[in-house]
């Protein structure tokens, strides 16, 4: 069933969750100090000002070898940078970092730049895609 101008539930003016005409809740509070004690003071430095926060191994949602794999991949991509060249066929289009161990553990020593095509040959992409399909 498709809503066409003139339907009964279609009414082109109230497309919206308010009625045409309604004033917004913030246009009534404006020019009202709730509190000054809270307000921004003009000249006052921040709490945080030039405080960094704690980086990878020192902030508290660190997962150290418990990280996700999109968590690891962003944590190589921090530590190595972008893939550029493929370690086995030297391309240089579609490079990714690849696990060479297959257990994505956070050891640098642990990843190399391969192309989309050679990454498919590495991890025996063909037969995982074929057994998968195979349990139906």
């Amino acid at each position: 069933m498709s809503f066409k101008k003139g339907h009964p539930v279609y009414k082109g003016s109230e497309k919206g969750w308010f009625k045409k005409g309604s004033i917004p809740w913030s246009k009534s509070q404006k020019g009202i100090h709730l509190s000054p004690e809270t307000e921004f003071k003009k000249g006052c430095v921040s709490i945080n000002k030039g405080k960094s926060l704690p980086k990878e191994e020192k902030a508290y949602h660190w997962k150290g070898d418990n990280v996700g794999y999109g968590g690891l991949h962003q944590w190589v991509y921090r530590k190595l940078g972008k893939a550029k060249i493929c370690e086995d066929c030297n391309s240089e289009i579609n490079v990714h970092w690849a696990n060479i161990s297959h257990i994505y553990k956070r050891d640098i020593h642990d990843w190399k730049q391969l192309c989309l095509k050679c990454h498919r040959k590495f991890d025996n992409w063909s037969y995982k895609m074929w057994k998968t399909r195979r349990k139906k």
